[in-house]
């Protein structure tokens, strides 16, 4: 009887029925191939089924023989293939019966689930196949295989316990521990279960997912039939881990106590926990089919996330990391190996010591080289000791180490201040999340009379919990900080053990000495604010107003009246002011009007502009307003003191910087040369970075000139400055008479003129060069303006936008007014004969500070806007420099403004012409190009060459263009000219489509690229795909060194590169197609997102894939996948072909390629590269010459 012949289509499907240990069982006991698949056919398809085959020996050859026609008289192969057979049925039988008793102990809770060692490696081996090989790092341990087993046959799927999720290269099975039979009472000793400690970091956390997903995968393979374990889990996993890893989890951030903060580590650890237990009872209750689909439900539950993630997180303090930086708070590392065990609580011998002086070194020898006397400095020498007496500090002879007043104050010395407390709850009204500071409520109601203090009634301010009862739950929160302005130490801004920490440069008082708003402080918005991308960067949204303006956040998020009592004034000036306008004008003309440019100044009469104040001032009379509200300071066109009780009674927390306060803008504000800036920690950042003016700290000698273009407009500026006088902005004075005034803070700077337009000049004051003002200057608050970013964000969250106004306020800097005492550090003069000097009495365009103190004044205004508008949908951008952006509301498109387009190609055009540049001049150009071209990103790449040539030859004053940089900016010129200066802003949350997944391999001489169409299935071989050998000839760049795989980068981007080409993607009218493609180079990921590279050739590939998005209006996110995500690609890059149609196999030539801008980069980019590598090499070898010839002269 012949053996059973079986179709191709009927043997795939007999072999993706059967196990994998009934396919690894017969495969050990080489059973041939063709009689696997007959068995299998016949429906034997698991090591039950085939065990049971028959009885006996005897029956089992006969059945064979009668249902699969194997008959052993047919030969001598016959005969063996039928003994490895009958082998296998007996091995198969006793295994079977092994595996169904330990399942039984199992079930009676006598013995745990045991994986037999050829059961584990029949599934690693039915993995692999799907997969590829895999390290002992990706294999889980067979106790947890065991687990997962054990709960799938049972039907009772549980959450993982991370610290038992192993793998094989940890200790597996090391415990024991016993039980008592029930039925015979036998003490029986079992293994127990190994553990590991809890992830400690976001990849460890990757590492157990990927862990338990291959576990269920292996079950598997030896549960074909079980509907709950689809191909696709180890995708669900790793979506797993990028949530509970993304910023809706671990990176979230939150800002509390005026630092941002992150979710603490076991938060986020008990929250994946908790996702995992709902998405397995999803498949319990049979809700849900799948566990990876259980798994994506469990994700965007919002009753798991707010019970089990938002309610702890704001709820206790406990729950919030300790970091501010942008890095997620994990706990600390795992201590060094053999590292002794320290003693203690970690506090030292004896414990924390909260008088302990400050730590600072001290010095050892005199500046004389003479020994100290230390037990002098301790008042316990006699002074015949015959070493200096001097204080180990600041070596007086005058007093010891200890009575030095260089020593630093005591740690926590203000915060052990003992003061009365009179309250029972201390409340805060306004206080409506976790992002605003609590310690303010406690201030209020500490009695500030130190003298009304007793012993027997005071308590520690800094240890007293505070429960706050706002609009939501009281909550019990740790003091954030700080005494009322008055009380204490300056030091007493903090709780024990903070007083160091929170040290900062800036003081917790004004000028004035009242308390500082700290950061937090104002009318903040519900959750945190907004977020806006630039450059592949994400940063917290910014409009121009500050830290606390409400148009940071979403306006259904913004706070509004009524819920808001503070802002209820707010809101009736503005139904008021509503009510004037409707009465006296049409709003609908004239916003037509506005928006058509046809007002060149105020569009109100002086009556109705009357008549608004008088409705404010009714307002703010009825509630309470201190100031005279009419009053209107000498040299400034605003009501401040209406302005500042304005913002007073809304609850701002820069009220008092436009009226009351003794730097006031209704005084004057200080430029601050050799005087103390404010510090504003409410509204701005700490500017933490400060231009070098070193050399020009002080005067030059002799009074300086004006530029040529100052001096050849003489005439004209005195007519201008002589309108100035007009308006008080300055003040012309004799020579002497100014000598007289200010003598060595009468500074004269050189001016230089811009023009403007016809007959009139932008006038240039040089604060820094020879007059040692700017010099002098140090700015402490960070000037933040609104970027493309989040222009492109404002727009996004306006649903429907229907209307954008485009203002310039009329000399802005020119608004804020100087102190008189300070006037001569502006001094100027309109020609170098000129016998008197011009004086300005405001800020002017040239001096450090002046920016600030205008965005000062300006947010402040910006945000009284916000208030009466409370949460109507409105974004107020505000911008110090020249705007350059366009924005068409009703397509949501952002474009390069026509006349900054010109502009660039004006200036291209004239530097290609002249064939050389200047490099002060190119350096300033290419940061407006960085600017600029922040609304068009996919031009940024092009960025990257001109960036590398500047650096290589910024000591140079003038050169010749590089073919290179010749290249680009001519392609830059043809680029704007063509219109491809528009970028479409999309959606808010766009729907993202994965495109393909690329790979790249350089092993020796071995380079290849590959990749597949994602998009197209699910499954591969129906995917088009591409593999591609790079060679000396075709990809002489990869071989430049001898050793390709120092050009991996490249590499890989040139395989998303051909993905792009190959598989493309089409463009829409409508918007912008969001896809992504995935690759395992990270750092890729970053350069491509980001747009900006200076290395070659990756700047070439990265160019070419921004020509191509530009033309088809993409924008194309380069996401990084992990390694055993991407075992396709990698397959590809090793000429594994097996899961691919060799039909759809795409073929891409490098040498027939003709790209848009990526040969001639090429081409070109060698030549420039090597003439940069020759530049730095002259450079360091002359800096090395130079350190050796100091080194030789010094000796």
């Amino acid at each position: 009887m012949p053996l059973l012949k079986l179709s191709d289509e009927e043997r795939k499907a007999a072999v993706a029925a059967a196990s994998a240990d009934l396919k690894f069982h017969l495969a050990e006991k080489n059973v041939p191939a063709e009689v696997q698949d007959a068995i299998f056919h016949k429906g034997f398809i698991n090591l039950q089924l085939f065990a049971g085959l028959d009885e006996t020996r005897a029956e089992v050859r006969k059945a064979v023989i009668a249902e699969v026609g194997l008959d052993p008289e047919d030969g001598a192969a016959a005969r063996v293939a039928m003994a490895s057979l009958l082998a296998a049925w007996e091995s198969a039988r006793l295994q079977a019966s092994t595996e169904e008793k330990l399942k039984v102990e199992s079930r009676l809770g006598q013995a745990q689930r045991v994986l037999q060692l050829s059961e584990m490696a029949a599934m690693r081996k039915a993995v692999e196949a799907d997969l590829g090989p895999l390290r002992d790092s990706e294999v889980p341990a067979k106790s947890l295989v065991a687990t997962k087993l054990e709960q799938l046959e049972q039907g009772a799927l549980q959450a993982e316990d991370l610290r038992e999720v192993l793998c094989l290269e940890d200790k597996d099975i090391d415990l024991f521990s016993s039980i008592v039979e029930h039925g015979t009472g036998h003490l029986k000793i079992r293994p127990g279960t190994a553990r590991v400690a809890l992830p400690n970091c976001g990849e460890e956390l990757r590492q157990r997912h990927r862990l338990i997903a291959v576990a269920w995968l292996m079950c598997r393979t030896k549960h074909k039939n079980e509907p709950c374990l689809t191909t696709d889990l180890l995708e669900a996993f790793r979506r797993l881990s990028d949530f509970v890893l993304g910023k809706h989890v671990a990176n979230l951030t939150l800002m509390m106590g005026g630092s941002a903060r992150r979710p603490a580590w076991k938060l986020v650890l008990s929250f994946e926990q908790e996702i995992r237990k709902k998405a397995y009872q999803l498949v319990r209750v049979r809700e849900v089919s799948t566990v990876a689909s259980a798994i994506e439900a469990a994700c965007k539950s919002p009753e798991l996330l707010n019970l089990h993630f938002v309610m702890p997180l704001t709820t206790s303090a406990e729950f919030f990391s300790s970091a501010t930086s942008e890095a997620i708070a994990f706990p600390p590392g795992p201590p060094v190996p053999f590292q002794r065990p320290r003693k203690g609580s970690g506090k030292g011998e004896k414990g924390s010591n909260p008088r302990a002086v400050k730590k600072v070194a001290l010095k050892t020898r005199s500046a004389a080289g003479r020994p100290i006397c230390f037990r002098w400095n301790n008042g316990k020498c006699n002074g015949n000791c015959g070493f200096e007496d001097v204080c180990q500090i600041c070596e007086s002879p005058e007093h010891g180490k200890k009575q030095c007043p260089q020593k630093p104050a005591k740690a926590g010395e203000g915060s052990r201040l003992c003061a009365k407390v009179a309250l029972v709850s201390a409340q805060q009204p306004r206080l409506h999340s976790p992002a605003v500071g609590t310690w303010t409520s406690v201030q209020e109601a500490v009695d500030c009379d130190e003298s009304q203090m007793s012993a027997a009634d005071s308590c520690s301010v800094s240890a007293t919990p505070c429960a706050v009862s706002g609009q939501g739950d009281p909550v019990e929160w740790a003091p954030a900080g700080g005494l009322p302005g008055g009380v204490g130490h300056p030091s007493a801004d903090a709780p024990p053990g903070q007083a160091d920490k929170n040290e900062e440069v800036s003081s917790d008082e004004d000028e004035d000495g009242i308390a500082k708003p700290r950061l937090g402080s104002g009318n903040w918005g519900s959750g945190p604010p907004l977020s806006s991308s630039l450059m592949g960067k994400t940063r917290p949204f910014v409009d121009g107003a500050g830290l606390c303006s409400p148009g940071r956040w979403c306006p259904s998020d913004r706070r509004a009246a009524p819920q808001e009592a503070q802002l209820c004034m707010a809101d009736q000036c503005f139904k008021n002011l509503q009510k004037l306008l409707r009465e006296r004008i049409d709003a609908r003309k004239l916003l037509y009007e506005l928006a058509c440019g046809k007002h060149q100044s105020c569009p109100f009469d002086e009556k109705l502009l009357e008549d608004a104040v008088q409705a404010i001032k009714k307002s703010l009379i009825s509630n309470s307003a201190m100031l005279d509200l009419g009053h209107v300071p000498s040299g400034q066109p605003f009501r401040l003191a209406l302005i500042e009780e304005f913002l007073r009674i809304s609850g701002d927390p820069d009220y008092r910087a436009f009226y009351s306060a003794s730097s006031s803008f209704a005084k004057g504000v200080s430029i601050g040369v050799d005087q103390r800036l404010p510090r504003t920690p409410a509204v701005f950042r700490r500017k933490v970075k400060h231009r070098d003016y070193s050399g020009e700290q002080e005067p030059d000698e002799e009074p300086r000139s004006n530029y040529p273009s100052a001096e050849a407009t003489g005439e004209v500026l005195e007519k201008q400055f002589q309108e100035e006088e007009e308006r008080g902005a300055m003040v012309k004075l004799a020579w002497d008479e100014a000598v007289a005034r200010y003598g060595s803070r009468l500074r004269v700077a050189s001016l230089g003129a811009l023009p403007k337009g016809e007959g009139v000049y932008r006038v240039i004051h040089d604060g820094t060069h020879g007059t040692g003002v700017n010099g002098r200057i140090r700015v402490r608050d960070q000037l933040e303006c609104p970027t493309a970013g989040d222009l492109r964000q404002a727009v996004k969250e306006l649903e429907h936008p229907t209307f954008v106004l485009a203002t310039d306020v009329s000399r802005a800097h020119r608004l804020v007014k100087v102190k008189e005492d300070e006037w001569g550090l502006q001094a100027c003069k309109t020609s170098r004969n000129a016998k008197h000097v011009w004086l300005n009495t405001v800020g002017t365009f040239g001096i450090a500070s002046i920016a600030v103190h205008w965005s000062r004044l300006l947010g402040g205004l910006q945000r009284a806007v916000y208030y009466m508008l409370g949460s109507k949908a409105l974004f107020i951008l505000a911008y110090v420099m020249t705007y350059c952006y366009h924005l068409d509301i009703a397509a949501k498109k952002i474009a390069i403004s026509a006349k900054r387009a010109r502009w660039i190609v004006d200036w291209i055009q004239r530097t290609c012409d002249a064939d050389e540049v200047s490099l002060k001049e190119f350096a300033s150009v290419l940061g407006r190009l960085n600017f600029t071209f922040a609304a068009v990103e996919a031009l940024r790449p092009f960025l990257g060459p001109l960036y590398s040539w500047h650096t290589a030859v910024s000591h140079c004053e003038r050169l010749k263009l590089p073919k290179v940089v010749r290249l680009v900016l001519v392609f830059l010129q043809k680029m704007l000219q063509d219109g491809h200066r528009v970028q479409t802003i999309g959606v808010k949350a766009p729907r993202v489509q994965e495109l393909f997944r690329t790979d790249a391999k350089a092993e020796g001489n071995e380079v290849w690229i590959g990749g597949w169409a994602v998009m197209d299935a699910t499954c591969t071989n129906q995917c088009r795909w591409f593999s591609e050998r790079l060679t000396r000839h075709n990809a002489k760049w990869a071989f430049i060194a001898d050793e390709p795989f120092r050009a991996i980068a490249s590499l890989e981007l040139l395989a998303t590169l051909v993905g792009c080409v190959l598989f493309g993607v089409e463009g829409s009218e409508r918007g912008v197609i969001y896809c992504s493609a995935a690759t395992d180079n990270f750092g890729n990921a970053c350069v491509l997102n980001r747009l900006l590279t200076t290395k070659f050739p990756l700047m070439a590939f990265l160019m070419e894939i921004a020509a191509r998005m530009i033309q088809s209006n993409v924008h194309l996110c380069l996401q990084w996948t992990p390694r055993l995500q991407n075992r396709e690609a990698d397959s590809l890059t090793n000429e594994d072909y097996r899961r691919f149609d060799p039909k759809l196999r795409l073929r891409f030539s490098l040498d027939e390629f003709e790209g848009i801008v990526m040969n001639d980069m090429l081409e070109a980019g060698a030549h420039l590269f090597k003439e940069v590598r020759e530049g730095r090499k002259k450079i360091l070898k002359k800096a090395a010459k130079r350190a050796r010839g100091a080194g030789l002269r010094e000796t």
